[in-house]
């Protein structure tokens, strides 16, 4: 990293940008594999990977289904929690504290409105998010 980046009008300011973060890096980095070595010990399940209300229907006996599944993955069961963790549910699933902070669930990407999985808790609301 003690070398210019010459290529391309961004390449300088890049290079900085990653260098000034390299600790951060560090420490995702050494906190994914954590979580990975966690995971391996975890009997996997077919998960949907996005459970949020725009994949969700609800049938005239009142029976929810998934649709939409090519994100479809062999995973911990706790992929498909994410979204409820997301909406500000993560206490009534159980979740690991840290998912609460949504750099830690989107992978540092906040999306500016979310939709609350209201047909698993059963109501409809928007929020805004920050």
């Amino acid at each position: 990293m003690a070398e210019p980046w010459e290529t391309g009008p961004y390449g300088e300011a890049a290079r900085a940008a990653i260098e000034e973060r390299l600790s951060a890096v560090d420490a995702w980095t050494e906190r994914y594999l954590e979580l990975a070595a966690m995971a391996v010990d975890r009997r996997w399940v077919p998960t949907h990977g996005e459970t949020h209300t725009a994949n969700q229907l609800r049938t005239a006996d009142g029976i929810i289904r998934f649709v939409d599944w090519e994100s479809l993955k062999l995973a911990p069961r706790e992929r498909d929690l994410t979204t409820l963790v997301q909406a500000g549910y993560g206490d009534r699933v159980g979740a690991d504290p840290a998912w609460s902070n949504s750099s830690t669930v989107n992978g540092g990407v906040r999306r500016s409105t979310r939709t609350r999985p209201g047909s698993l808790l059963g109501t409809r609301e928007r929020r805004t998010t920050g």
